[in-house]
């Protein structure tokens, strides 16, 4: 055995036992001076997991001026890591040129297709999802059935492609069985009588603690969680302490343990040590979250919440919290958890304040004062053709209409729009893009909106809980998996059900409806803000 095979199963061996800075020196030492893209490859994958991005760049920077753009069958595999690393650390752009480069290499790897069109739908570009749809959802079923390597490939991106909770679950499984392999530290047999002690902890495990949807919906509930049953003590990683969200989220807090430092095999025994009897996972298959340490089984009873969705597919997770309209039993096949069903609506919300409706400054937000303002205020990656479709025909059919949307990372969402305004003959004037401004001032400006209209295959979750809150009418098209049914479950909860469509062209039609009769609105207005307050789905 040569050398460098003997080092290469080295470097394997220490990412068998979790000790990814190890490994990743040893891959750097064979990446050399650029002549064993595979090594680099796997340099820069041990270097993100281990939470040095930074030096995933380094390598990414040092190989992609090696390769100048040069697009041979044997740099894919280089192409498309730096590209999923480049996309997960903000880097949009440059991920996508890396994706085009990988396609260019060849132009039959799906794989490559795959991350590119990713890329594409992160930057609002959706005509060639449409286009490979078929041949892309056929390459998923046949990889979530395969033994190739998948870390490319998230349940999460998936669901935002296709609307398949089948679909879902089978790349989640195939992703989870990494997870599966690693056997349990401690043996918990939990027991009805344990779980009736005078007083519960309960561990909430987090990651990337910032200025993010997760942390405005979960700061009020944990505040309010039964100090006298409950103690809460937060798992917490890659946290932003200087950033407001953070500090109420690690505020609503008993106590917190930093593990963004830990192994995974270090916090999950840091968890059994702290006596955690319930654990909460807020990520599940989220890129970036560490289901290491809940493959551990650090604790006895284990759920995936809020975070993400779908199903986990990871043995050691014992429920899926959610509701029966958002994850309805007939789904319950596509979940490798049981289903923990609330009440009422499953997910918390975090803004309690009262909104002032009485708003009149639409000149500083660009808003024409006398027209009928048609808003979503999600992500770029949510758009898809088919919700560009629907909005661009509520704008033809109601002439004194706009369309405000929130401004993207960077100038192509807002390019990509403006060339399909005028594709379908809108006037890009009509068009008009929200900055993003904090909590506060966003919150302070929705009233401005006079109807809410939904993406489709990845609906809205803050975003739409926000419009509610703030007395926004919004109409949603029921969906098929968690991802399109949460909009549908919000409007559900607070009896607000004929804004709920089932199918797009019903979406269109009661858009069109109550877009241009503003006394419907306003009595849509009235009839939320009523039942916002009244309903459990904003008692936290």
């Amino acid at each position: 055995m040569s050398a460098i095979s003997t080092l290469e199963n080295k470097a394997l061996e220490y990412v068998i036992k979790d000790d990814l800075k190890t490994a990743s020196d040893i891959y750097e030492q064979l990446a050399g001076s650029g002549d064993n893209i595979a090594m680099a490859c796997q340099y820069i994958i041990c270097s993100y997991h281990d939470n040095r991005s930074h030096d995933s760049l380094r390598m990414i920077d040092k190989y992609g001026r090696l390769l100048n753009g040069k697009t041979k069958p044997e740099y894919i595999e280089f192409y498309v890591v730096a590209s999923v690393v480049l996309a997960t650390t903000g880097y949009q752009e440059q991920a996508y040129t890396y994706a085009e480069r990988a396609t260019a290499c060849d132009g039959d790897n799906m794989l490559a297709l795959y991350q590119r069109l990713s890329c594409e739908q992160h930057l609002g570009m959706t005509e060639n999802i449409d286009l490979y749809a078929d041949r892309l959802k056929a390459f998923l079923y046949e990889l979530g059935h395969s033994q190739q390597g998948m870390h490319a490939v998230t349940p999460f991106q998936v669901g935002s492609f296709f609307d398949d909770s089948k679909l879902l679950c089978t790349i989640a499984k195939r992703n989870a069985q990494k997870y599966n392999a690693i056997p349990p530290l401690f043996d918990h047999e939990p027991t009805i009588a344990c779980m009736m002690k005078p007083k519960l902890k309960i561990g909430y495990l987090c990651g990337h603690v910032r200025n993010h949807p997760t942390m405005h919906l979960l700061w009020d509930c944990l505040k309010y969680h039964n100090k006298d049953r409950f103690q809460i003590h937060g798992f917490v990683y890659n946290v932003d302490y200087d950033d407001n969200g953070a500090k109420a989220f690690l505020g609503s807090l008993d106590d917190y343990t930093d593990i963004t430092d830990f192994s995974d095999e270090q916090s999950a025994r840091c968890i059994h040590n702290a006596g955690v009897d319930v654990l909460i996972d807020l990520s599940g298959l989220i890129e970036g979250s560490r289901m290491g340490i809940i493959a551990r089984k650090p604790a006895p009873v284990i759920f995936n919440y809020m975070g993400y969705g779908c199903t986990t597919g990871v043995d050691a997770v014992d429920y899926t919290l959610t509701d029966m309209f958002t994850t309805p039993m007939e789904d319950s096949h596509n979940y490798t958890e049981k289903l923990a069903y609330l009440p009422n609506f499953h997910m918390a919300l975090g803004w309690t304040q009262p909104i002032d409706t009485i708003h009149s400054d639409r000149e500083k937000w660009g808003l024409p004062k006398d027209a009928v303002v048609l808003g979503n205020m999600n992500q770029p990656y949510k758009w898809t053709s088919q919700s560009i479709e629907n909005w661009m025909t509520i704008l033809h059919n109601v002439p004194n209409s706009v369309l405000w949307l929130l401004e993207g990372d960077t100038e192509i969402p807002k390019t990509m729009m403006m060339m399909d305004a005028e594709r379908y003959g809108i006037d890009k004037d009509r068009i008009i893009f929200a900055p993003m401004v904090d909590k506060q001032t966003h919150m302070s400006r929705l009233p401005l909106m006079d109807l809410y209209v939904d993406t489709d295959i990845v609906g809205g979750h803050t975003t739409m809980l926000d419009c509610v809150w703030s007395g926004v009418p919004a109409i949603t098209c029921r969906g098929n998996h968690f991802y399109s049914r949460l909009g549908a479950s919000i409007l559900s909860h607070i009896d607000c059900e004929p804004l709920i469509a089932d199918t797009h062209d019903d979406y269109v039609a009661q858009a069109v409806h109550l877009a241009r009769d503003k006394q419907v609105l306003n009595d849509w207005r009235h009839r939320i803000l009523q039942n916002a307050n009244m309903a459990k789905l904003f008692d936290s």
